[in-house]
């Protein structure tokens, strides 16, 4: 019985004693793991919890020891510091994402790289259990507590994220207990507290009404705005860039965009183009209101070739198809066998054709783009300019890679009007030419792999599996395109369909609701992602091989060279790319024109809030340093104020501050007890006795200026005043410092 009395006491007292400080670190881990780690967060927080738990018994029986818990804890921290580092250099080596960059990005934008999740783990759980240990245990300081909760809070505001209100809650209640709890448990306090079921009742009570009040009080709905438009799409790029990695799964967010016009890269194009769309990734499916990618699409129409070996040049490949395959097939329709002279005696991909595009990218942004045509020559052989798809798995389904960091070159054939006639002039659209490609087999003129390509393309990008519309805009789709001859003239209607409509393009807007129907025949107002979404499931309706495409659209000019695009984060841009039958993968932009004079608005009156984002970085890291410095030097900075004001004080009245000043000073480390009722003989034996300080000066000194009206001399104040000033620390500390009595030599030698 005796024993079980022991053990009970005993936790008893490690409960309140570390329960709270271990809930607070809990719930403040639980929220960042939960943000960084898709997958078991609830075990990474277990480990969390164990390690930060380990690290604080380690503190505390290091404590009695001052030197060697200073030693222990600095070699602590230099060895997390040793194993994050090896950490980030691995992350760095298997991704190419700047750690920076991963931090402050959803895991959707930057993708999974656990060495990076390791460190978050590592390096905040051991910042947390020592300062939450330190500032709750040994000495207690609400200030310094604070710092652990708004943690989640800047974690989560750089990434433009909601937290969960149930964690916020937790946290912030538990926060507010340890505040109650810490003055009456922690070390540095004086405490008299029963810690017995009334107290654990009570607290109970207080945490639950806190909880309560916390959940149920309406709170203000407050959007945040990212300092970057990284949530309009989601850029990743390969592993030899500095910026995100990798391409995503799914399409970026229709709605919420916000772009501050961040000059992201420039663009030397020698086509003179009015607009060059660069193309950085399409999605296949169209699946809840989200494109998604379909790892069981086949691709190879693309290239022709494997995935990692040779680069993207759909297009010339596909005229060597048509031209060494198609243009030789017999048909009976001479119509159509005419139409494929242009393969015959054109050559859209001939090298005098070529054009260079050359990007220059900015210090925070370096990822790799290439023109939507995807008109990528395949002859240039120059490391530099060549750019391959390197990947294809359930993971990261496709990476371009160029090996240039800061820009990037390469030659593309662009859109010329012989081309252009070409595709408008066709008198066969998908269905028919399927029937062409199946005489062009049996003839034996194409092979079985660029057949079962071609028939890739036409049934999974029409195939009602791969999206999902309406019958009302399925039904509107056929109507605009009733009298249209080929899938060319199909897509031209549904760009022209929006253009003269009444669409309106608006960034901000967010409707009441975000399907497509009501885009298409209630709002008719949206962004490009809207216009390109709704597109692409009307041309695949009526069978035309339709893909949703996110890039860039650059058609700002250079101030200072006219030849020369400049691309903000307010030129992102979603456009689509048809399959036309017998011309290949074309681009066309439903967008309604409009939108490229109110992004250029924009960025003229985003400047200045641009300038205020940077502004707003800058004043954020300054303010966290001066709030740690203020916690770690706040005894010294409240003296220091206080000597101050000392000075400038008469001397008929530096007498009484001082003293008062003594009282202070108790009074602040003794929160059960009042020296204000002390007589100045009993406080200054409480000192002497219980503290080990001397202030024998600053009371005679007092007494003879407070009762005697004796003004003290300078010299007398000085004296006092030294006296006071040695013996500071230990007033302020609250406690006499414990000597250990040394032994005497003789004495370890008989023993």
């Amino acid at each position: 019985m005796r024993l079980l009395t022991k053990y009970k006491n005993q936790i008893s007292t490690l409960a309140g004693k570390y329960l709270l400080p271990m809930l607070l670190c809990y719930s403040v881990m639980k929220i960042i793991i939960g943000t960084y780690f898709v997958f078991y967060s609830g075990i990474f927080t277990a480990v969390s919890v164990v390690y930060m738990g380990a690290l604080i018994f380690l503190f505390e029986k290091i404590k009695p020891r001052k030197i060697l818990r200073g030693i222990v804890y600095l070699l602590v921290g230099a060895a997390v510091i040793l194993v994050c580092r090896w950490l980030l250099s691995a992350g760095w080596n298997s991704s190419g994402v700047w750690f920076m960059n991963w931090f402050y990005v959803t895991n959707q934008e930057a993708g999974q790289v656990p060495e990076y999740s390791a460190t978050i783990l590592i390096f905040f759980s051991f910042f947390l259990a020592s300062i939450v240990y330190y500032f709750s245990i040994i000495r207690f300081r609400a200030s310094g507590l604070m710092l652990a909760v708004l943690l989640p809070f800047i974690i989560y505001g750089k990434k433009a994220l909601i937290i969960n209100d149930f964690d916020m809650v937790v946290m912030v209640t538990v926060y507010l207990a340890l505040v109650i709890h810490g003055k009456l448990s922690a070390d540095d306090m004086k405490h008299d507290t029963l810690f017995n079921y009334s107290y654990i009742i009570a607290g109970l009570v207080f945490v639950t009404f806190v909880g309560m009040v916390t959940m149920f009080i309406p709170k203000p709905e407050i959007k945040s705005y990212l300092e970057n438009n990284r949530n309009f799409f989601d850029f990743r790029v390969n592993s030899e860039l500095s910026a995100f990695s990798n391409l995503n799964s799914e399409s970026s967010p229709r709605f919420g965009a916000n772009a501050t016009g961040e000059l992201l890269f420039k663009v030397r194009d020698t086509n003179n183009s009015d607009v060059l769309y660069l193309r950085r990734q399409a999605f296949d499916d169209f699946i809840n209101d989200r494109w998604i990618n379909n790892e069981n699409i086949n691709r190879s129409m693309e290239s022709f070739g494997q995935y990692n070996t040779t680069p993207i040049g759909s297009n010339k490949n596909y005229y060597s198809f048509m031209r060494d395959g198609i243009a030789k097939t017999v048909l009976e329709d001479s119509n159509i066998t005419r139409s494929f002279d242009y393969f015959r005696t054109e050559n859209p991909f001939d090298t005098d054709n070529l054009k260079l595009i050359t990007l220059s990218y900015e210090d925070s942004f370096a990822p790799s783009y290439i023109c939507a045509e995807l008109n990528v020559d395949t002859t240039v052989r120059t490391s530099s300019q060549r750019i391959y798809r390197t990947t294809h798995s359930e993971t990261y389904p496709y990476t371009y890679t160029d090996t240039a960091a800061k820009s990037a070159q390469y030659y593309y054939y662009p859109y010329d009007t012989n081309r252009q006639n070409y595709a408008k002039s066709l008198s066969y659209d998908t269905a028919a030419f399927g029937d062409i490609l199946d005489k062009a087999f049996e003839q034996n003129n194409i092979t079985s792999k660029q057949y079962d390509a071609v028939r890739s393309v036409i049934k999974d990008y029409t195939d009602p599996d791969h999206y999902s519309i309406s019958d009302r805009l399925a039904q509107l789709a056929k109507q605009i395109t009733a009298n249209c001859k080929n899938d060319y003239e199909k897509a031209e209607a549904f760009v022209k369909y929006f253009e003269q409509n009444g669409f309106k393009y608006d960034l901000d807007y967010e409707p009441p609701d975000e399907s497509i129907d009501y885009f298409v025949f209630t709002s008719k107002t949206g962004s490009c992602t809207s216009y390109a979404t709704a597109m692409a499931l009307m041309a695949r309706s009526v069978g035309l091989p339709t893909r949703y495409v996110e890039g860039f659209a650059a058609y700002e000019r250079d101030e200072n060279d006219h030849d020369l695009f400049v691309v903000r984060d307010l030129n992102a841009h979603a456009f689509v790319e048809c399959f036309i039958a017998g011309a290949g993968w074309m681009t066309f932009d439903p967008t309604v024109p409009g939108y490229m004079t109110i992004s250029a608005n924009n960025n003229n009156s985003n400047v200045i809030g641009n300038i205020a984002s940077y502004l707003g970085r800058a004043a954020l890291f300054l303010a966290a340093g001066f709030v740690l410095i203020f916690i770690v030097f706040l005894d010294r900075i409240d003296e220091t104020i206080f000597r101050l004001r000392l000075r400038r004080k008469p001397m008929s009245v530096k007498p009484i501050m001082l003293y008062q000043r003594i009282i202070k000073l108790l009074n602040r480390q003794h929160a059960n007890r009042k020296f204000d009722g002390y007589t100045p003989l009993h406080l200054k034996d409480h000192c002497m006795n219980k503290l080990g300080a001397d202030i024998s000066q600053t009371v005679e000194m007092f007494q003879r200026c407070c009762f005697g009206g004796i003004e003290p001399s300078r010299e007398e104040f000085a004296a006092a005043f030294s006296q006071y000033k040695q013996n500071w620390k230990l007033i302020a500390k609250g406690k006499k410092p414990e000597k250990v009595p040394k032994v005497p030599k003789v004495a370890e030698k008989q023993a």
